[in-house]
């Protein structure tokens, strides 16, 4: 799906939210792996997508607008998801124009009741966030025996001025390379280069037991622990031990998402 700037960036967080609600969350979900929701994802972008262009206005939501469109789009999708996911027509935006139309029809209705009993709803609240960041990687191989640790996935362009915090969250799945001999130790971090900035954590893979492991690390820079421009900021990964063999592990993939906030 090509690049998107949205018209009105909190409309369309709000649309992504409520069709993701609506699509993917039926039931109990119970799938650790992030990659499997990826077409609903998209297909959740490509609705927000059209409902910001149907919104098509720049001016501030009110917390009214910003909850009525998540909570509108969720009822409108649950229990009625497209599928089958990989359906080209489901990820176009123009298939959605007329659903996001109504959508935005039925609150900017509300919008008129409110205004003609003089009721006038609060600005919708926004957060600190200067920038968002993300990139994701597969198959990076942690050698057996490395003194250094491995950059797993790297996101460069990170702009951190003094005086602001930044969230760090690397996750993503390991399996032993070849076989499932012995048991691994996988040591994971998040930092800048291959320099540690954030504590060593680990995590166990015992022989065939389980055949692959799903880990998160989300890190809260301290204000001014990290500040400069254009930083690359890295997840780091390493085979801290191993016992019986002299096996490599892998990243089957993974993926680092920095959030840069002020104070």
């Amino acid at each position: 799906m090509p690049t998107y700037t949205p018209i009105n960036a909190l409309v369309f967080y709000a649309a992504h939210a409520g069709a993701i609600s609506g699509m993917a969350i039926s039931g109990w979900i119970v799938d650790p792996a992030k990659a499997d929701y990826s077409q609903v994802v998209g297909i959740a972008a490509a609705f927000a997508q059209a409902f910001d262009q149907a919104w098509d206005n720049t001016a501030p939501i009110s917390v009214f607008e910003g909850e009525a469109i998540t909570a509108v789009v969720a009822s409108d999708f649950r229990l009625r998801g497209p599928g089958p996911l990989a359906y080209p027509v489901y990820s176009n935006p123009t298939s959605w124009a007329q659903a996001a139309a109504a959508c935005v029809a039925l609150i900017l209705e509300c919008d008129a009741y409110f205004a003609s009993q003089s009721l006038v709803p609060p600005p919708y609240p926004t957060s600190g966030l200067l920038q968002t960041a993300y990139n994701q990687s597969t198959g990076i191989v942690l050698p057996f025996g490395a003194v250094n640790p491995s950059q797993v996935v790297n996101v460069p362009g990170v702009n951190v001025p003094a005086n602001c915090k930044v969230i760090a969250t690397f996750d993503g799945v390991v399996r032993p390379t070849t076989g499932n001999e012995g048991t691994y130790t996988f040591g994971y971090s998040i930092g800048i280069g291959t320099a540690y900035k954030t504590i060593v954590r680990t995590a166990t893979l015992a022989g065939a037991s389980p055949a692959t492991l799903p880990f998160s690390y989300t890190y809260e820079f301290t204000p001014n622990q990290i500040s400069g421009l254009n930083l690359t900021i890295s997840a780091l990964g390493i085979l801290a031990a191993e016992t019986s063999a002299t096996d490599s592990l892998t990243v089957d993939y993974a993926s680092l998402l920095v959030e840069v906030v002020s104070l």
